[in-house]
């Protein structure tokens, strides 16, 4: 059967202005701040407004996307809320509630779906699905809201995890018989072993909300078996995240061997002559690949660690590293060198050429320093010890 195009006509996005900084969350959790900001990856994040509710953050993204498309609330024929049931009012429809805010647009209908983290993008497979088996149906508006920091008790220590959750507004339009940006496969699963695991305690049918559990602090998420959970995402997870990978791709017409996005770029550069693709390298061809290098030059935008820059100094290997790499931050012991001098700028190409003609003068930062390097700072003891430090204040 012939279906539709479906692709991603525009977007938007509400970012409160409020924040809570890294040094307020360590004050309020106390967790060192330095603990929050390097190994949490977390320097602030967005609080709710006086006005930043959930379903009005989400119509606020929602007029973002309909400017960027072009069109009005009237182009619209269905209205999905795939955001927080946490909002203005317990028990409303989102959906409907959305619609009034962008002005009662009587050409379409609204409902609500929710997964969590994952409705929104079971917002966009059931907006896909209604296009595909309605011809009249052909602009989806798929919004979202959240808030849930406000239900984040930052004392509580089983809930550590969930620190960095935020507040924001998003949402897309869904077109149909577009080909750009188009939706392909979506694959999605659940696991019953995970339905108890993390909920706020009072509120339901089975604790209600009373002035003791006000005072027990209740009314915020809590996790009551984290080991558990810990074992059973250890257990489980990995694997889940492979399946609905392979489903996607294959709902696609695709397999794991058919994403070369990188190689899409470098042709689009007509770079093809100038990069090569290794694939996958074996432990000992991986060694074999850094050890036959004279100088490896690391230039990411940002990296949240880089192990690729663990490999090449535990071999001894000369580098030049971009100044946005997060195991630099673990450098307690820099030797004879400054960090400095194999660290660049990433936007900064001529201090990158300065760099460089220092090693081709041979100049540069020798192997043997790099090597004590990751002696120093890398070694599986001082590993450990980072971990407990983790572990202590998690």
């Amino acid at each position: 059967m012939e279906f539709r195009p479906v692709g991603l006509e525009a977007w938007g996005v509400y970012i409160p202005k409020e924040r809570h900084t890294s040094e307020y969350i360590s004050k309020e959790t106390g967790i060192p701040k330095n603990i929050i900001e390097e190994k949490f990856g977390l320097l602030g994040k967005t609080i709710p407004g006086p006005e930043d509710h959930t379903v009005q953050m989400g119509a606020n993204a929602s007029f973002q996307a309909l400017k960027r498309a072009g069109i009005t609330p009237d182009d619209l024929d269905v209205i999905i809320w795939a955001g927080e049931v946490y909002a203005e009012r317990p028990l409303v429809v989102n959906g409907i509630k959305l619609q009034q805010l962008l002005g009662n647009p009587m050409n379409s209908w609204a409902f609500d779906v929710n997964q969590r983290c994952g409705t929104f993008l079971v917002g966009m497979l059931i907006a896909k699905s209604l296009i595909h088996t309605n011809p009249n149906i052909n602009r989806i508006l798929v919004a979202s809201g959240y808030r849930n920091c406000d239900l984040i008790n930052y004392k509580n220590q089983r809930s550590r995890f969930m620190i960095s959750l935020a507040a924001s507004g998003v949402a897309a339009i869904i077109r149909a018989d577009y080909k750009r940006n188009e939706i392909l496969g979506i694959s999605a699963i659940s696991d019953g072993r995970f339905a108890d695991d993390v909920y706020v305690p009072a509120g339901g049918t089975i604790q209600p909300i009373t002035s003791k559990a006000l005072d027990d602090g209740l009314l915020f998420l809590d996790v009551p078996d984290p080991e558990g959970l810990k074992d059973r995402l250890d257990k489980y997870s990995m694997d889940s995240f492979v399946r609905v990978i392979d489903k996607a791709l294959a709902q696609s017409g695709y397999t794991r061997e058919d994403i070369n996005y990188l190689e899409s770029i470098v042709k689009e550069l007509n770079l093809i002559d100038e990069v090569v693709f290794l694939n996958h390298l074996s432990e000992k061809q991986m060694i074999e690949f850094y050890s036959n290098m004279d100088l490896i030059v690391l230039p990411s935008l940002h990296e949240a660690f880089g192990l690729v820059f663990i490999e090449a100094i535990s071999l001894g290997r000369p580098l030049l590293v971009s100044n946005q790499f997060g195991a630099l931050s673990f450098i307690e012991k820099p030797g004879s060198c400054t960090i400095n001098d194999f660290v660049f700028n990433p936007t900064d190409v001529s201090e990158l050429c300065v760099k460089l003609i220092e090693y081709f003068e041979g100049k540069g930062v020798s192997g043997a320093y790099f090597k004590e390097l990751y002696l120093e700072n890398f070694n599986k003891e001082f590993i450990y010890k980072k971990i407990k430090e983790v572990l202590k204040f998690s």
